[in-house]
């Protein structure tokens, strides 16, 4: 009896161990689908990760080429910038130039003006001596 015993309670092991094996079989596919998900998210992210790795290399040469770019044309404006420097100074120069014409003119005119005045002065003079020259 104690055999039956034995054996009933050996058999209710086994199929209690029976039991848990399929329940752990069931978890381990459940878990080995997981693992097909896990797999291809990771395939995925792989992809998604290669596609934006090119479109850094990408951007960065689009950067380094703006970069060049900016500094042309830094170099630009400052060849832009010293041709402005000359031409202000040429139009300075030019200004004072039409300034200084400007007053010979003018002091030239005032001269024209004095002589015209004394030439006027003289030939009054000339005439009124040439009128009594006459009466003489």
């Amino acid at each position: 009896m104690e055999q039956c015993n034995t054996k009933d309670k050996l058999l209710e092991e086994n199929k209690k161990i029976m039991d848990d094996k399929k329940a752990i079989m069931k978890q381990i596919e459940a878990e080995q689908g997981n693992m097909s998900v896990y797999h291809e998210k990771q395939a995925e992210m792989s992809s998604d990760t290669t596609c934006l790795e090119i479109k850094l290399v990408e951007t960065q040469e689009r950067l380094k080429d703006a970069e060049e770019r900016r500094g042309e044309a830094t170099e630009a404006k400052k060849v832009l910038e010293e041709g402005a420097v000359s031409i202000k100074k040429d139009i300075g120069d030019v200004e004072l130039r039409i300034q200084k014409l400007g007053q010979e003119t003018t002091s030239r005119d005032h001269t024209i003006r004095s002589l015209s005045e004394n030439i006027e002065n003289n030939d009054s003079v000339i005439n009124k001596l040439n009128k009594e020259k006459k009466y003489i």
